[in-house]
């Protein structure tokens, strides 16, 4: 099974995954199991469940639970708030200084605009690192950023869009040289690779919708000493969740989400190389029909004024393992007139239940490109024509085969070109 949306090829799933039948099941067997704060039989079992939840993701992360909390709240934007927020008004509070948060200029919109309404309020000072060409945040860049009164470092391990993998362990060993908390929103990378925190990682955070669990359920872990540091208030008052988040917790989803993580991690290294193979697949067959380079070639290139009137830009240098395994951000550049849309793109490929991405899912209501975009500096022409091809354990070659038929016939109609593209090279 690919996608329940009416058979389609669903190639989006970096926005959200799809929960599998017994995934659901499961979060049926649990609905109105009872609550797990009450002391009755079905109440009891729901505290145990939720504690197994728990201790399936001390385990996979390989971190203790009598040095973490574990947080189940909302979602990925729910715990971002939380640290930041928590943070702002505990670091002005104990030094009586406005605090300055360092991240980077690709986060989430739930970081980016989080942190730009504190600033706005007059809260905290926000330092965005921007991004190299290819969109790696450098370790180096944050350490010059650093101020007296920084508070707080948070890094995404992995971004949504380019697909890009941050080094976190080297950003958190300076954020820590400087006796400096770190926070890693690990919302892309965690259903390929969870996040062992070791000792440099004092929250991170993540959702069940990107690895085939619930939507609505996410989770926030902090290193109880950080925690202890900062005096971190809940955002929401209540005894659940160790008092740090209130709120009966909704122990369907979480059990549903235990499923579906056991389910995500089983045999993940193979299921990692077939995701890259498919991947690595998509990017040789396109390469068959029309010119497709690097991004880094590209900026070559155009320092020296070569360049063919219509190629493929892949948004990564030669490693593919710097990448998410089933991130694929590509531009369709067109230097003839009329230029290139990908949102005319997209709408094609969904008219042949093809279902891919012009960008963050997040900023699909926005009539400009995403801020990632902006931030590594793309140019009109890759900002037009850039799709993003997010593939899940589901995919099968045969999906990514009919995608790769359907996108050549796509692209051949909006350059208004029945010629031979291989021609061009």
């Amino acid at each position: 099974m690919n996608s329940p949306l009416n058979d389609k090829i669903y190639l989006d799933n970096n926005a959200t995954t799809f929960m599998h039948k017994n995934v659901i099941k499961e979060l049926l067997i649990w609905t109105n199991k009872g609550n797990a704060s009450s002391s009755y039989a079905d109440g009891v079992e729901c505290k145990n469940k939720i504690l197994e939840a728990k201790k399936y993701i001390a385990d996979i992360c390989k971190f203790n639970l009598d040095d973490f909390y574990i947080i189940f709240n909302s979602g990925a934007s729910e715990g971002n708030a939380y640290i930041f927020r928590g943070v702002a008004e505990s670091y002005f509070a104990i030094k009586k200084t406005i605090p300055n948060i360092i991240t980077s200029a690709i986060e989430h919109k739930s970081i980016i605009s989080c942190l730009k309404d504190l600033e706005s309020l007059g809260k905290i000072t926000a330092t965005f690192i921007a991004p190299d060409k290819l969109g790696f945040i450098h370790p180096d860049d944050v350490e010059q950023n650093i101020k007296k009164e920084t508070a707080i470092i948070s890094v995404m391990s992995a971004n949504n869009e380019t697909g890009v993998i941050n080094d976190i362990l080297n950003i958190g060993r300076i954020a820590h040289k400087h006796n400096i908390p770190f926070h890693v929103d690990c919302t892309q990378s965690f259903g390929k690779s969870p996040l062992n925190p070791e000792n440099i990682i004092d929250a991170f955070n993540f959702s069940f919708h990107k690895l085939h669990g619930p939507q609505f359920l996410g989770c926030l872990v902090i290193r109880k000493d950080f925690f202890k540091g900062y005096d971190l208030k809940p955002l929401i008052a209540g005894s659940q969740n160790d008092g740090l988040r209130g709120g009966t917790e909704n122990t369907a989803l979480i059990a549903s989400a235990e499923l579906a993580m056991k389910q995500v991690f089983n045999n993940r290294i193979n299921k990692n190389e077939l995701l890259l193979k498919k991947k690595l697949f998509i990017m040789d067959e396109l390469a068959k029909h029309i010119p497709c380079k690097s991004l880094s070639d590209y900026w070559n290139e155009k320092l020296n004024k070569y360049h063919n009137s219509i190629e493929i830009v892949f948004i990564s240098d030669s490693d593919p393992h710097r990448y998410l395994c089933n991130t694929l951000l590509l531009s369709v550049v067109k230097r003839t007139q009329p230029p290139i849309c990908n949102s005319v793109m997209k709408k094609m490929l969904e008219e042949k239940n093809i279902i891919v991405s012009v960008g963050s899912a997040c900023n699909t209501q926005s009539k400009s490109a995403s801020h990632v975009v902006y931030a590594m500096g793309f140019d009109d022409l890759l900002k037009k024509g850039i799709l993003r091809i997010s593939l899940c354990d589901d995919t099968s070659f045969n999906n990514v085969k009919i995608f790769i038929v359907e996108f050549l016939t796509v692209i051949k109609f909006c350059i208004k070109d029945t010629c031979d593209l291989k021609s061009q090279k």
